[in-house]
């Protein structure tokens, strides 16, 4: 038995690849789908990172979820002011880095 792809969107298309399959995860999920999943993603990251610093864990996790943030606002899953408040935190860390380059 093959399986079927579900096609219970509310305009009636099916899904067909990895977009469409996301699209339908969020529509299930009432628009809560990417927040959900770039939270999950920046406080993973962000819990690795703090056993180095503070100021880069910060960076980095912003930097990681901005790139996964990009792809959710392509499908237009995600308001584009997300993106500009990573890129904010983003900034606010390499500004707040003071040069302290690759001390461990």
């Amino acid at each position: 038995m093959e399986y079927e792809y579900p096609t219970n969107f509310s305009n009636g298309t099916s899904v067909i690849d990895l977009g469409t399959l996301m699209e339908y995860v969020n529509y299930v999920s009432e628009g809560w789908f990417a927040y959900g999943f770039l939270l999950i993603i920046f406080v993973m990251s962000f819990a690795t990172g703090m056993f180095m610093n503070g100021r880069k864990a910060l960076m980095s996790s912003s930097f990681i979820t901005f790139i996964f943030s990009v792809y959710f606002m392509r499908l237009d899953m995600i308001h584009p002011m997300v993106i500009f408040g990573l890129i904010l935190l983003i900034i606010i860390g390499v500004l707040g880095s003071n040069g302290e380059g690759g001390n461990m």
